[in-house]
């Protein structure tokens, strides 16, 4: 690792390297607590046909966090079909 907020997961030892940013001030105390997961689809309305689209849903007070973006995935969950449009190349099938 060779710069702030880099990170590394050794799948043999199990262990994670983390390059910590340290222009915040304060370094890590050996307390912090990681939360790792392979979600990847928080959520999906989908409608049953192009024909027939969901229509008239309202999500009010919702708070995405510790969440990442999955545009560049190998998974089945973050490839959505889609052809590549580059390593940048966003879907534009929906929005929220």
């Amino acid at each position: 690792l060779d710069a702030p907020n880099e990170w590394f997961f050794d799948k043999a030892t199990r262990r994670l390297y983390y390059f910590f940013n340290a222009t915040g001030g304060n370094g890590p105390t050996g307390n912090e607590s990681w939360d790792a997961t392979q979600t990847e689809i928080l959520f999906n309305i989908t409608g049953s046909s192009p024909k027939q689209p969901v229509r008239n849903v309202m999500l009010r007070g919702l708070e995405l966090r510790d969440t990442s973006y999955t545009y560049i995935g190998t998974s089945k969950a973050a490839i959505h079909g889609m052809p590549s449009g580059g390593d940048w190349g966003l879907q534009r099938s929906g929005a929220v």
